[in-house]
């Protein structure tokens, strides 16, 4: 590489970085729009959200703030696992409010999209 192609890859990098800063940044920002100041404050001191089922008493989910599995609790005990994710990158609070308005808004077709992984 010479120094103009380092020069180009470097823009790029910096581009691509920072445009992924100001998404996660934007993310952040809605997503706490739509949670209450308790909700917001359990996300940022626990690094997950609870939502309780809008159809199953006593159901909840755990939604972590990193990525990765939901954790379903029913009566207080991990019943199973989902695994739903976005098709493209996304950033990890845009992905947290995606479970959010899925779980309130259709959770029957939630469940069925997740892939489930049962506890014992």
């Amino acid at each position: 590489m010479d120094a103009r192609e380092i020069m180009r890859w470097l823009l790029r990098e910096l581009t691509r970085r920072s445009v992924w800063q100001a998404a996660s940044q934007r993310a952040t920002a809605l997503l706490h729009t739509h949670l209450t100041e308790g909700e917001w404050a359990q996300l940022t001191r626990r690094g997950s959200l609870e939502v309780a089922s809008p159809s199953t008493p006593g159901r909840r989910y755990s939604i972590p703030r990193a990525g990765g599995i939901v954790t379903v609790y029913q009566g207080g005990r991990p019943v199973m696992q989902l695994c739903v994710g976005p098709a493209q990158p996304l950033p990890a609070d845009d992905v947290v409010l995606l479970h959010l308005l899925l779980i309130r808004g259709d959770e029957p077709a939630y469940l069925a999209t997740a892939n489930r992984f049962p506890l014992r």
